[in-house]
């Protein structure tokens, strides 16, 4: 029988040690893993709704399981859209956190993440109608929103270190000179989007 030596396992962990701190304090994992955490509150309300609209789908309450699965679209059925804005924000805060709060990031994150999605098309009484298919925003959506988030997060802060941005005078307030300042990487951005955006 195998004895249990505690000492090669105590020595394993210290050995181990510095490595696991090297990974923990990885600026891309703690980006991941801080989204991830912010995304938690719209994934517990759909989980929620979600096992109530079971439920009153069978009692036959139709306009409260209706009200249910609409809240379940927009939380669980939307994952890819808030992960997109959140992964950009986090990275930029990790990076330059003293000069950025990553909200700039975000949003341009979303846009990107809302270009390169392709859009879907029905007939609705007869009229054309162009629309975001809810598919590419759920689970299916969301490793898409990663690797975007982490893109357009990574380019804002190459863009905002070397000084492309517009400088506005030293009296204008902090939330006009912030606008501005992502002017440029927004315009940016948004051109490489379009030009690496798939034909649908």
């Amino acid at each position: 029988m195998m004895k249990f030596n505690k000492e090669k396992v105590t020595g394993l962990f210290d050995n181990m040690s510095p490595t696991l701190d090297k990974i923990g304090k990885n600026k891309y994992l703690q980006t991941i893993m801080g989204a991830m955490m912010a995304l938690l509150p719209p994934i517990i309300l759909g989980s929620l709704t979600t096992l109530l609209s079971i439920y009153t789908k069978d009692l036959n309450y139709k306009p409260l399981s209706n009200i249910l699965n609409g809240i379940g679209t927009i939380t669980i059925g939307a994952m890819a859209l808030y992960l997109s804005f959140l992964m950009a924000k986090y990275l930029v805060q990790n990076f330059m956190s003293d000069q950025d709060d990553g909200t700039a990031a975000g949003i341009i994150s979303l846009m990107s993440f809302l270009i390169m999605t392709p859009l879907g098309s029905y007939t609705s009484n007869r009229v054309a109608v162009t629309a975001i298919p809810v598919t590419w925003l759920s689970s299916q959506g969301v490793f898409s929103a990663m690797v975007i988030g982490l893109f357009v997060g990574r380019l804002y802060i190459y863009i905002v270190k070397h000084g492309w941005t517009i400088k506005m005078p030293a009296g204008v307030t902090p939330m006009v000179s912030q606008s501005f300042a992502a002017l440029i990487p927004g315009i940016f951005i948004g051109m490489v989007d379009c030009k690496i955006k798939p034909n649908t």
